[in-house]
């Protein structure tokens, strides 16, 4: 198992380090390292998102908690900490809700701290807040990914789109599994990342490469969602891919009223109107 450290020096590394190619081949090199199983661990931490995306709990711990824990002492005697005890340890965090969460959850927090050096808790201090200030977005890792895998950096975006989770996507990569990657297809109940419009400055950046046809219609802000419809029901997730569906009864009583039974997966906004 690699040492909570090792990741730790990675990420000063990174930090020091300009250049983006230099950035992923470090990232690459680390990963190399790992078993399978660690690197679904170690990406997510990379950039700062220790919990699957497409699970809705939250670590709900601020900054000034970690500030006081970062009073404890170094237990000396205490075993190192792994990449994976920390990310395992996280999840756990994540899931602890109700009467006496917070102090839980700073029990959990104060045993991984007091067996961490500084440079150690700097990073986990920035892991937790979401702000690791070293230069690598999903972007970079998604590019680290593909070279570990071998396979086309397309094939690595369009894998992460459809996985919604970066360290399932880094496990598969670790493993070696390329045609598993590439054969990662639409699957209902399995939120989809969203594609996101981008913007321009003026319309004439707009028109500079003419597609075969073009589409206006009135932008109407709403809650961005995906509708899963199957066998199971309809279940219907937010743009951050967390399920809504228990909060939104009257549009799946909609959904369930007007569409005919089928299997399918619906992109759109849900817009709030009256009778008028």
């Amino acid at each position: 198992m690699v040492l909570f450290r090792e990741f730790s020096e990675l990420c000063e590394r990174l930090r020091e380090t300009t250049g983006r190619k230099d950035k992923v081949s470090l990232i690459v090199r680390f990963l190399k390292t790992l078993e399978p199983s660690e690197i679904r661990y170690a990406s997510r931490l990379l950039i700062g998102q220790p919990l699957p995306e497409n699970i809705s709990d939250e670590l709900d711990v601020g900054y000034n908690t970690l500030m006081e824990l970062h009073e404890l002492q170094s237990t000396l005697v205490a075993d190192p900490l792994t990449i994976r005890e920390v990310g395992e340890k996280l999840f756990e965090i994540a899931k602890i809700k109700g009467y006496g969460s917070r102090d839980k959850k700073k029990n959990i927090l104060s045993g991984l701290i007091s067996r961490m050096d500084e440079v150690e808790r700097e990073w986990f201090t920035k892991i937790v807040i979401g702000e690791m200030q070293h230069g690598v977005n999903e972007g970079v890792l998604l590019e680290a990914l593909g070279e570990i895998a071998n396979i086309p950096l397309e094939s690595i975006y369009r894998a992460y789109m459809l996985l919604g989770d970066i360290g399932e996507l880094a496990e598969l990569a670790g493993r070696g599994s390329s045609k598993d990657i590439e054969s990662i297809r639409l699957e209902v109940y399995r939120p989809v990342r969203p594609m996101l419009a981008e913007q321009c400055q003026d319309l004439s950046e707009l028109f500079k490469e003419p597609p075969a046809a073009y589409a206006v219609e009135y932008k109407l802000d709403g809650a961005r969602v995906q509708i899963h419809i199957g066998n199971n029901g309809v279940k219907i997730f937010s743009r951050r891919l967390n399920e809504v569906t228990q909060s939104i009864p009257d549009v799946v009583e909609q959904i369930n009223r007007r569409v005919n039974r089928c299997i399918a997966v619906l992109d759109g906004e849900i817009i709030a109107v009256d009778s008028s």
